[in-house]
């Protein structure tokens, strides 16, 4: 039978399993949490084991509100790039250019 710890997206509190899935950097601050805790609804580790299913269904419960976060929060692409903008493109360009060019001369 395999070890839950190999799971580090599972875990155990008291006797029942849990997914535990990471809240995005990006969006912590607005979701005010580092992670997310779903009871699996099991202490059985062999049913656990075997339903993969189950674990699949908690995570993409937990990952709509984050979803629902990121899409509130998207800005629409640029209809035109400013002056300063296109002279950070092409400056990182250059640069681009340059460390290429050294790597071909080594």
């Amino acid at each position: 039978m395999e070890d839950v710890t190999k799971y580090p997206s599972l875990a155990l509190r008291g006797r029942t399993f849990y997914l535990r899935a990471p809240v995005p950097l990006d969006i912590q601050q607005t979701f005010k949490r580092a992670e997310v805790w779903k009871s699996l609804r099991t202490q059985d580790r062999k049913r656990l084991l075997i339903d993969s299913d189950r674990g699949a269904r908690r995570w993409w419960r937990c990952s709509r509100p984050m979803d629902a976060i990121r899409r509130a929060s998207w800005n629409p692409p640029l209809a035109e790039l400013s002056d300063a903008q296109l002279q950070l493109i092409e400056d990182a360009h250059f640069v681009h250019l340059l460390v290429e060019d050294e790597d071909i001369l080594r």
